[in-house]
């Protein structure tokens, strides 16, 4: 579960823009490694960062390495069936390459064909976090895999990383 929070003083309660999420109770996809079950089934050339400077929290990153003119993907794979309606949000941070991207995010289904892609703006150069509503989206689907996929990311190769991907209760 994400809270907000109210936060009160002489001037009035605002509530946050952000959200507390309790890491230890989501499905973790990627935060300082893959999370239990969980498979890199990537089709580009992945690898754990343990550089900082590409982390958003604590040391470690998904850095994901995708040729120029690829339609290359980051593809988690869990070991068990993962039935979206039981989640609110894929949550994840990106930091962007050398120029924006677009990223589809597609979740596998069990049942061939009635999987859904939502894309993604991928600003270059910046950390991003992004939140995706399951309701709308994801709803509805029982899958395996959740696929990060770039379009055809033009003339240069892109380097992005990804930091605590995960589906929130």
């Amino acid at each position: 579960m994400a809270v907000k929070l109210d936060v009160s003083n002489n001037a009035g309660t605002t509530v946050t823009k952000f959200s507390i999420v309790n890491m230890d109770k989501q499905l973790k996809f990627f935060t300082e490694g893959f999370g239990t079950g969980m498979q890199d089934w990537s089709w580009d050339a992945s690898s754990v960062s343990s550089d900082p400077n590409f982390a958003v929290a604590s040391t470690k990153s998904l850095k994901e390495f995708y040729s120029k003119g690829g339609w290359q993907g980051t593809s988690f794979h869990s070991d068990d069936v993962i039935t979206t309606s039981n989640y609110t949000t894929l949550s994840f941070y990106v930091k962007g390459g050398t120029e924006d991207n677009t990223v589809d995010i597609f979740a596998d289904a069990v049942i061939s064909g009635s999987g859904k892609t939502v894309k993604v703006a991928v600003p270059a150069n910046v950390w991003t976090y992004v939140t995706i509503p399951v309701v709308g989206n994801f709803d509805g689907i029982t899958c395996q895999r959740f696929d990060f996929q770039i379009e055809g990311n033009g003339d240069a190769d892109q380097t992005l990383y990804f930091d605590n991907v995960l589906l929130v209760h």
